[in-house]
């Protein structure tokens, strides 16, 4: 072989190889594209004839790879690329914590009625979503979309058929208002302080928990379990949350939250946030 021929490159390897693409099972496929946004696999799809032939499928895969808990609120004829396009555009994380959020109250549905830790521990979890969707700041978007409604009529008809989780989560939220009456008899002391400031944003966080559920079960008139909600006293006990803070402010104790301890995002509505330290020097939790 001469030096001239040995310079030249093989072509019988790169230039025969076919696009192997086409190939790839549908959950890799799903496991790559998800690391996409929607346009940029939309256009991939307009390029690659072997994907857009299977391109209803993918997008299912796609949009279990990025919400593992759509099932129970997937539209059931919208096509799965229109479903995926319309999350992503509201917020990704936002569905997310909307999925979850329901998933933890069917959860509760399914607990037995013995105010267990289990309770409990659901009801801090469904609190948790529901708080980070409180906080996004595509919330008021994504209250007008399908995914809100659909949302709605499925917690609506958990509701009815179970309406034990409005008790257990009445029951959670009461919990948080013995939480802030601790500050009565809390000892002097800087960890201590640090606790009872924790105590407290879970109960205002908790509060705006039920606002938000309240607030997305309105979306569907006929879906709003309004007898269930006020029988089980949830209604009363987020009150209970804001006059127990209020009355405590009122005797000097200090229930504003710190600017550092305080999240971003909270709707203007949600006054419970907004408490103002004592004006006095000392005041008994400055």
């Amino acid at each position: 072989m001469t030096e001239t021929e040995s310079l030249q490159p093989s072509m019988d390897m790169s230039e025969s190889e076919p696009p192997r693409l086409h190939s790839l099972s549908q959950d890799i496929l799903a496991c790559i594209l998800a690391e996409l946004n929607a346009d940029s696999v939309l256009s991939l799809l307009s390029v690659c004839r072997s994907l857009a032939t299977s391109e209803e499928s993918l997008w299912k895969s796609l949009s279990h790879k990025s919400w593992p808990q759509i099932d129970g609120l997937a539209l059931p004829h919208e096509p799965w690329k229109t479903t995926y396009r319309r999350r992503v555009a509201i917020g990704a994380g936002l569905c997310r914590h909307l999925d979850a959020s329901a998933d933890c109250i069917a959860c509760l549905a399914s607990c037995t009625r013995d105010h267990s830790s289990e309770d409990a521990m659901l009801c801090r979890a469904l609190a948790c979503e529901l708080f980070a969707i409180a906080v996004s700041p595509a919330y008021t978007q994504m209250r007008h979309t399908p995914d809100a409604l659909a949302w709605a009529r499925r917690v609506g008809i958990i509701l009815q058929e179970a309406p034990g989780v409005l008790e257990a989560l009445s029951m959670w939220a009461y919990s948080l208002v013995a939480e802030l009456e601790t500050w009565y008899d809390a000892p002097a002391g800087a960890s201590t302080l640090i606790d009872l400031r924790q105590g407290l944003v879970r109960a205002l966080s908790g509060r705006s928990a039920v606002q938000v559920m309240a607030d997305m079960l309105r979306i569907e008139a006929h879906a709003a379990p309004t007898d269930a909600w006020a029988s089980a006293r949830l209604p009363d006990a987020a009150t209970e949350i804001e006059s127990t803070i209020h009355s405590m402010a009122m005797e000097g104790f200090n229930m504003s939250v710190p600017l550092h301890m305080r999240p971003v995002g909270i709707p203007p509505h949600h006054v419970w946030w907004l408490a103002a330290p004592p004006m006095h020097r000392d005041g008994l939790m400055c």
